[in-house]
């Protein structure tokens, strides 16, 4: 026997119910698989609870005395409190939440001895235990809580005493459910909730019987169990009225307080899920009555490590509300994939439309520069000259190449998650990657080809009418140098652009999702002003238009302040912060080349390197937030990058152009998702065939949910 093992036999000796804490702490501390690899976490844990069995077992007086101990501790607890509360998202809102967490951090409250939460934070106190206690496996787990609380009365079962307070937290918890129905959010979403019984009412009625007859049953005052079958119908059915809101609150937008109620539903209807295992009295239940036991000591055990954590929290809630913002961008970004070689030149004609307009705004930008304005004022003008240059691209029905990334990424995560799939498989996944960088490749073909020939037309035309060049040697030789990847840190101001290409999405997907959850379309049709100044046709023509560009307006003009407010912020610093965009980086190359001799080869692979990174930040960033955002991840590399050589090796030419019979095998397959924002127009206007589904699904009691498809898709177009 060691040091440490008598000394831990003396702190049993002299222990009181009040010292249970101390105790479950050196336990911990004695079984924690510390500073193993992960594969090796659960074989190092029941080595250290099989050390432990050996010691409690050869001292049968001492172990009797932890058993004892610890049911004096638990019996203490407020287990209601802790089964209704710990691991649940608080009623009170995200932003108290946010704010309570806050404050505790700074000032933490004092430890109630009989506070669960408390008691399971000190014992795992560590910040990694809650990844190692989920990753040991059911029966190590039985084995430790079996050896700690066995005294004879069930092997560790929950005894009547642990019952009463499940029961308790179960009427409760039903209580609540049924309470959020008429939030006005879930309203919004289901409106014919008002008008019948849902199965969240219907759940707690059920609910209050059977605690009520199980009672009784404990009391001796009920001879028979109360069967639960019927009540774990409803919670099904909760389940499914949940899982429609959830599908409602992606077509019909979402804020984040309903984020954070459809969140804490979600996790009160399993916590009831699992509080009916743990009181299960029939005879085929035991094994789920124990996994249900192990599964709620590792939410409470999670929980309470993570009760103050901020980022648990902004995670948690944030990640639907992110899925709502790239499920916009995931329908829209099927218009920027090109699978034929009609919709292949029909993006081509856009990105050439945008080609005509970007010289023009480069050159709007030369001459603001020239005014000798205040640096507030020229960033504005700058913002001004962005912003309104996209707007004006947009609504021609043009396609900036650089905005497609943000929009494609979305389709890309959101094609893996109708396949059904957490993971990618590599060659759907390569596949994919073709059909979105060929559509890459046109777009950027076309914005810099024109944007290229019109700024190199512009300024030859204005050398041949008067005999002067557009550009002074001090505009030409400063555009020049800084198009040089690393002397003119052309390379980090693309990754810039990048990064604000990537913001520029989401920005349009959170616009689009405020646009549906605050019905602005009824809201502009109806308006009173609206109604005295435009004829009914004409307004719900807008309406429906800005329906359809809402959230591109807002992306593409905000995309414009913050390339135009990017020096301002590095003048205040005094970094050299700025942005390059490929499409601009042509046409000033054009702009420059009839009045300055350069290798125009080179400056245009240093136009095209800019491309390169922007593209492939916004389009990174934009995949990571989708991927997370619908919880899936890109696995095995190796396939990925094996599947992706053999398509270079086979067919690299499918990645800048589309296959021969990609017309006929599009047409077989019904595929549609080729149009730009200038062909949307005809598609918009005709009806979805799941439009508007979700306004009739209801959610009777005791029947089926109804599935609702959402809306139609509204592509953004940026």
């Amino acid at each position: 026997m060691f040091p440490a093992d008598d000394d831990f036999l003396r702190q049993i000796d002299a222990a009181e119910p009040a010292d249970a804490r101390r105790l479950l702490r050196r336990v911990v501390d004695r079984v924690r698989p510390a500073g193993v690899p992960l594969s090796g976490l659960e074989d190092a844990f029941l080595a250290r609870v099989n050390a432990l069995r050996t010691l409690l077992l050869a001292e049968p007086e001492h172990h009797a005395k932890l058993v004892a101990v610890l049911h004096g501790w638990l019996d203490g607890q407020h287990l209601q409190q802790a089964l209704s509360h710990v691991g649940l998202l608080p009623r009170r809102g995200f932003m108290h939440e946010m704010r309570r967490r806050w404050y505790d951090t700074l000032n933490p409250p004092p430890r109630d001895t009989h506070s669960l939460s408390d008691t399971l934070r000190h014992v795992f106190h560590r910040d990694d235990d809650p990844l190692w206690v989920e990753v040991v496996g059911d029966e190590a787990w039985s084995m430790l809580l079996e050896l700690l609380f066995d005294d004879g009365r069930g092997g560790g079962e929950a005894t009547g005493d642990q019952v009463r307070p499940m029961l308790d937290a179960l009427e409760k918890l039903a209580v609540w459910v049924a309470a959020e129905e008429l939030e006005t959010d879930l309203v919004r979403l289901d409106p014919k909730i008002l008008e019948r019984d849902s199965p969240f009412s219907a759940l707690q009625r059920e609910m209050a019987a059977f605690a009520a007859d199980y009672r009784a049953l404990s009391a001796g005052e009920r001879a028979e169990y109360h069967d639960d079958a019927h009540l774990r119908v409803l919670l099904e059915q909760s389940v499914d009225a949940l899982a429609l809101y959830r599908r409602r609150s992606l077509s019909r937008g979402a804020s984040i307080g309903l984020t954070y109620l459809l969140e804490r539903l979600d996790q009160t209807l399993a916590r009831i899920a699992t509080l009916l295992d743990v009181v299960d009295l029939t005879p085929e239940a035991v094994g789920r009555a124990r996994a249900a036991r192990i599964r709620l000591f590792r939410q409470l055990v999670a929980a309470s490590v993570q009760r103050n954590s901020l980022r648990a929290l902004w995670r948690q809630n944030i990640g639907l509300l992110a899925r709502n913002v790239s499920n916009n961008a995931s329908t829209h970004g099927e218009h920027y994939v090109s699978s034929n070689r009609s919709g292949y030149l029909r993006m081509l004609r856009a990105a050439a439309g945008a080609g005509l307009i970007i010289p023009f705004m480069a050159l709007f930008k030369l001459w603001i520069g020239r005014l000798g304005l205040p640096v507030l004022i020229e960033h504005v003008l700058y913002s001004l000259n962005y912003g309104l240059g996209f707007v004006l691209i947009h609504i021609l029905g043009f396609a900036v190449a650089t905005k497609q990334p943000a929009m494609t990424a979305a389709y890309f995560s959101g094609a893996m998650e109708r396949e059904g799939r957490s993971t990618a498989a590599p060659l759907a996944l390569v596949e994919l990657l073709a059909r979105v960088s060929r559509t890459q490749f046109i777009a950027i073909v076309g914005n810099v080809s024109i944007a290229l020939l019109v700024a190199w037309l512009l300024a030859r035309g204005w050398l041949a009418l008067s005999g002067n060049a557009l550009l002074g040697w001090r505009e030409s030789d400063y555009l020049l140098a800084s198009l040089h990847p690393w002397s003119g840190l052309a390379v980090v101001h693309a990754g810039i652009a990048g990064f604000w290409l990537f913001l520029s999405g989401l920005i349009a997907g959170y616009f689009d999702n405020r646009f549906v959850m605050l019905s602005l379309q009824q809201r502009f049709q109806q308006h009173p002003w609206g109604r005295r100044l435009l004829p009914r046709p004409l307004r719900e023509r807008l309406g429906r238009w800005l329906a359809e560009h809402y959230g591109a307006l807002w992306g593409n003009f905000l995309f414009g302040v913050m390339l135009g407010m990017t020096g301002l912020v590095g003048f205040l610093l005094g970094l050299p912060i700025d942005i390059r965009h490929v499409a601009f980086s042509a046409a000033n190359v054009g702009l420059v080349l009839p009045s300055s001799p350069l290798d125009l080869g080179i400056y245009l692979m240093f136009a095209l390197l800019v491309g390169l990174v922007n593209l492939a930040v916004s389009f990174g960033l934009a995949l990571s937030v989708a991927l997370r955002a619908r919880g899936l991840r890109l696995d095995n590399p190796r396939a990925i990058l094996a599947a992706l050589w053999g398509k270079l090796s086979v067919a690299p030419t499918e990645f800048f152009l589309p296959p021969a019979d990609a017309d006929r095998s599009a047409d077989a397959s019904g595929q549609s998702g080729d149009k730009t924002p200038g062909a949307r127009a005809e598609a918009a206007a005709k009806p979805s065939a799941d439009a508007g589904a979700g306004d009739t699904a209801s959610v009777p009691d005791a029947a089926p949910v109804a599935d609702d498809a959402g809306g139609s898709a509204r592509p953004d177009g940026s």
